[in-house]
C-alpha cells in the first residue's frame, strides 16, 4: 500500500511560453493523484502570468483533492557563467531556464523529499506510488536516458579520468527526478555545478553536471515513469495507457492540431481542449496532417 502520511512535493519548472505543456503537465498530473495524498505543487518560474495561475489553481479547485499550489519567481542568474560556457558547444542550444531544478535543494531547505518532473509530459501514473522511495538513502531516483545510455557517449566531451568516472556508468534523463533531499548536499550543489563546468564541456548542460555529481549514487526505476519518446517513435502514435510520456526534443505534441490526432496527440487534446481561449489566445497548432508527418519521419 502506498504511503500518503506526508506531503508529496511535486516541482515543475516552466516559461509563460510553454504554459500549453505546463497545463497539460499539472492536469494530466492531477487526475492521476490519489485523492488521499496531500500535494504540494511548486511552480518556479521567471514569469508566470496571473490568468495562467489562476487556471491552475481552479483545476486543482474542481479536482476535489487535497493538492495545494505554491509559486515561486526564481532568479537564474547565478547559472550565468556555466549558461554562457556550454551554451553553443553542440549543436542545440538551451533555454537558461533548463538550470531552475538545480535550486530546488537551496530554495526549500525544509523539503526532505520531492519529485521534480519537466514541464513537457503527460502523466498517467499516479506519483504518489513513489512516496514510498522517501524511507531509501539512495539520493536520487531516474531512468536512463532514451538517447544516451552512458556518461562517457558520442558528442560529449566528459573527462571521465578527471572525475574519477567510470565511462561505461549508466546516464540518466534529468527530466524525472525521484530526490531525497534529505541525502543531498544541498549547499554544495551549485558551486559543484559551477566548478564542473569550468573543467569539461557537456552536451545536456543541467543534466550532464548531474550525472557527473551522482554517478554511482543513483538508482534506476521503471521506465514507465518516464517513458521518453520522439514524434517518430511508434507508440507516440499507439500510446500506451499506464506510462507517463515525456515528449523529447522541439516537437511537442500540443504543436499539431486536434482533428488529425492520434495516439498521444489524442490524449494531449483532451487537455488543451478544456483550457480558456482567452488565456493560449496566441496558441497557434501547425497545419499539417500528422501522421504523414509519422509516416514520413518512420520511412526514413
Amino acid at each position: 500500500m502506498t504511503s500518503t502520511a506526508k506531503v508529496l512535493d511535486v516541482f515543475i519548472c516552466t516559461t509563460q511560453n510553454f504554459r500549453v505543456g505546463t497545463f497539460v503537465t499539472i492536469a494530466s498530473l492531477i487526475e492521476h493523484l490519489s485523492p488521499a495524498q496531500e500535494t504540494t505543487i511548486h511552480l518556479l518560474s521567471q514569469s508566470f502570468s496571473e490568468d495562467s495561475l489562476k487556471y491552475i489553481e481552479e483545476l486543482i479547485r474542481d479536482s476535489g483533492k487535497p493538492i495545494r499550489l505554491e509559486y515561486k519567481v526564481i532568479d537564474l542568474s547565478v547559472f550565468s557563467e556555466i549558461h554562457e560556457k556550454q551554451n553553443g558547444n553542440y549543436i542545440r542550444l538551451f533555454s537558461e531556464g533548463i538550470y531552475g531544478r538545480l535550486l530546488i535543494p537551496t530554495l526549500f531547505p525544509k523539503v526532505k523529499f520531492g519529485i521534480y518532473l519537466d514541464s513537457d509530459f503527460l502523466i498517467q501514473r499516479d506519483l504518489s506510488e513513489l512516496a514510498k522511495l522517501s524511507e531509501s538513502p539512495t539520493p536520487l531516483f531516474a531512468v536512463t536516458d532514451h538517447t544516451v545510455k552512458t556518461v562517457s557517449h558520442q558528442g560529449d566531451s566528459i573527462d571521465c579520468e578527471k572525475f574519477n568516472l567510470n565511462p561505461n556508468a549508466p546516464y540518466f534523463n534529468s527530466g524525472f527526478l525521484v530526490m531525497n533531499l534529505q541525502h543531498w548536499d544541498r549547499e554544495d550543489l551549485i558551486p559543484n555545478c559551477t566548478r564542473i563546468s569550468r573543467e569539461t564541456n557537456v552536451q545536456f548542460p543541467d543534466q550532464s553536471l548531474l550525472n557527473i555529481i551522482f554517478t554511482n549514487k543513483w538508482e534506476s526505476i521503471d521506465s514507465k515513469w518516464n517513458h521518453m519518446r520522439l514524434p517518430e517513435d511508434w507508440d507516440f502514435a499507439f500510446a500506451k495507457n499506464n506510462a507517463n510520456y515525456h515528449f523529447l526534443g522541439p516537437l511537442k505534441p500540443w504543436i499539431w492540431p486536434s482533428r488529425y490526432a492520434i495516439g498521444c496527440i489524442r490524449k494531449i487534446h483532451y487537455y488543451i481542449n478544456k483550457i480558456p481561449k482567452e488565456i493560449i489566445d496566441d496558441y497557434s497548432p501547425i497545419r499539417k496532417p500528422y501522421p504523414l508527418f509519422f509516416a514520413k519521419h518512420h520511412l526514413r
